[in-house]
């Protein structure tokens, strides 16, 4: 941040302006992380009510993942991770074309998702197809919310 130098003005004491400086400082810092803060609970609430909107990204696939996976509470297969994708997205007509391998561009990216967060170690498998987040993760979909 910039230093600003303040000086006395017109009978107001440095004490009063520097005062006012750091409160008006703090406010507009503060509302810029609550606005921040807003603009991702809002586009990115996982309640079937609200859902997240398409066309669906690495990116967006990568946060949602990691948030299924953390409101877990057991162990999660690949097929159970996409059905509760599928409920949380609002589909646009790219994410519903299909692939090469048949199935639509959103479930691929999902797919593809996983097995990107396993090599990075933000999500692991502990059985066969069974995928938890890890304290990595968390601290990465942290990150997403700051």
């Amino acid at each position: 941040m910039k230093n600003v130098i303040i000086e006395e003005h017109e009978g107001v004491s440095l004490e009063n302006i520097s005062e006012e400086y750091r409160y008006i400082k703090d406010i507009c810092i503060e509302g810029v992380e609550i606005k921040k803060k807003a603009v991702m609970e809002e586009r990115f609430k996982l309640t079937k009510e609200v859902k997240v909107k398409g066309p669906l990204t690495s990116k967006i696939a990568e946060e949602l993942v990691l948030r299924i996976l953390a409101e877990a509470r057991k162990p999660l297969t690949r097929k159970e991770i996409v059905k509760k994708a599928s409920e949380m997205i609002d589909f646009t007509e790219k994410d519903l074309q299909r692939t090469k391998s048949g199935r639509p561009r959103w479930e691929t990216y999902i797919r593809w998702v996983i097995t990107r967060l396993g090599k990075r170690e933000l999500a692991i498998r502990t059985e066969r197809n069974q995928w938890i987040i890890t304290e990595k993760g968390r601290e990465f979909l942290k990150l997403f919310s700051s």
